[in-house]
């Protein structure tokens, strides 16, 4: 109780409106850890997102350390992350009380898990970080070689030995692959995907939930979840993704 008052009363002093519904965004930068590229994101390419939780009535806190690039000046957007009211117990009260989490692969996104709020995970690697829940929705990202120039079937790069790296070494110089983020729309397309999942107005076709069910089956008989053989991904990959790759599932 003592938390949720003190809750309030900083968002208060944020700006954010009485009774006004928000999103947390946590993208991971160099400036806390060190730099990491097949983990670190570029922030721009989640402004489409943004607009669209905004255009929906949406505000949105941007999370993180007070080394993470400034954001311009957008509406319904705050900088938390560079904020006076900025601390520890309002990072969590903030993931907490929020209408869904859009997050990177870093440690940020499992307080989420934990009370219980949706995650739209982006620009997932490892896919090891895919542990995931039914609530949540997820983007991993595309593999090229670097050898012949092809994409990396998805049900590759999501299982070992790819799922397996930890460093920006590994996949440049022993598995020889590109990372490629996921775009602009890639993102937004996910935020929208979410906000109509929790509004009751998602319709998935049948193609979608084929397509679903095959990329969970491939990846479990290749142990997604590395220590639990045919143990399939309970998270949804987004629809819009998985059906414009469609031909790195089931090689047309």
């Amino acid at each position: 109780e003592e938390h949720n008052k003190r809750g309030i009363e900083t968002l208060k002093k944020l700006g954010l409106p009485r009774n006004a519904w928000y999103v947390v965004c946590h993208v991971r930068e160099k400036g806390f850890k060190g730099e990491e590229k097949f983990r670190d994101s570029d922030i721009s390419s989640y402004f489409g997102a943004f607009q669209e939780i905004v255009k929906r009535g949406g505000w949105i806190f941007r999370l993180g350390d007070n080394k993470m690039s400034p954001l311009p000046k957008m509406n319904q957007v705050i900088d938390y992350a560079l904020s006076e009211h900025k601390s520890d117990w309002m990072d969590i009260f903030l993931i907490a009380s929020a209408k869904f989490m859009i997050a990177t692969s870093s440690g940020l996104h499992a307080i989420s898990h934990i009370f219980g709020i949706p995650t739209v995970m982006t620009n997932c690697l490892p896919s090891s970080m895919a542990i995931l829940t039914k609530k949540d929705l997820f983007l991993p990202r595309l593999m090229k070689s670097k050898d012949n120039k092809k994409l990396l079937d998805l049900d590759k790069s999501m299982t070992p030995p790819y799922s397996l790296a930890f460093l920006d070494g590994t996949f440049e110089n022993i598995f020889r692959v590109k990372i490629i983020p996921n775009t602009k729309l890639e993102i937004e397309n996910l935020c929208i995907e979410m906000m109509n999942k929790l509004d009751n107005k998602i319709i998935y076709s049948q193609e979608d939930e084929k397509l679903q069910e095959l990329f969970k089956l491939k990846t479990a008989e290749k142990e997604v979840m590395v220590g639990f053989p045919n143990l399939k991904i309970q998270s949804r990959i987004g629809k819009d993704f998985l059906n414009y790759h469609k031909q790195l599932l089931i090689n047309i």
